[in-house]
């Protein structure tokens, strides 16, 4: 899965790594402005990384020109959902279930300038 997502030519990514080796990675689309994952190794949560992560996704999609940025995110996973919350990401009212995960998700946007 990891093989084919960084292998778009549509998509950037940032890898954040420690010295023990990569602790996170973001990764977004500009045609859709769509942050496409963000996975921080738990190990690593509660440190700041998935925030500064996904801070400079929504950065490259600005500076791209896209004020408005969006995600993805399972319905039942509260602790991201809290996460994105948090950082000013809120539910456009849109929903989905992909064939390739077989559960709810809820489209969040954020705007810039509004966390």
């Amino acid at each position: 899965l990891w093989r084919t997502a960084l292998a778009d030519p549509a998509s950037a990514a940032i890898v954040a790594e420690d010295d023990a080796g990569v602790v996170g990675v973001v990764r977004w689309t500009e045609q859709d402005a769509t942050v496409q994952s963000l996975y921080v190794d738990p190990r690593d949560q509660g440190h700041g990384t998935g925030g500064r992560l996904l801070a400079a996704a929504v950065e490259a999609l600005a500076q791209a020109g896209l004020p408005e940025a969006g995600l993805w995110v399972f319905e039942a996973n509260t602790p991201a959902r809290a996460f994105y919350a948090h950082r000013g990401w809120l539910p456009d009212g849109r929903t989905r279930v992909e064939v390739l995960f077989g559960a709810a998700e809820l489209r969040l946007v954020h705007a810039r300038g509004t966390a």
